[in-house]
């Protein structure tokens, strides 16, 4: 029997919200994984990685507004 299996995505950890935060994005859809933009409202959903990660960018507004922000720091 062949059964097909689908990759669910990889969701920002808990720890992360705060982060996310910080550098003016919110979370709209967790399990859709789309995300906004604090500043100018622009939303985006990230493209996933091959293996279903999400890129090390996948929180920066697609119009730069936190372009100079860091999630890390």
């Amino acid at each position: 029997m062949n059964v097909a299996h689908t990759l669910a995505p990889v969701h920002p950890r808990i720890q992360q919200l705060k982060a996310l935060e910080r550098v003016g994005v919110e979370i709209v859809d967790k399990y859709e994984v789309i995300f906004r933009c604090l500043q100018c409202g622009v939303g985006w959903s990230p493209e996933f990685l091959p293996g279903g990660g999400m890129p090390s960018d996948y929180w920066r507004c697609p119009n730069g507004c936190n372009s100079e922000v860091s999630l890390t720091a």
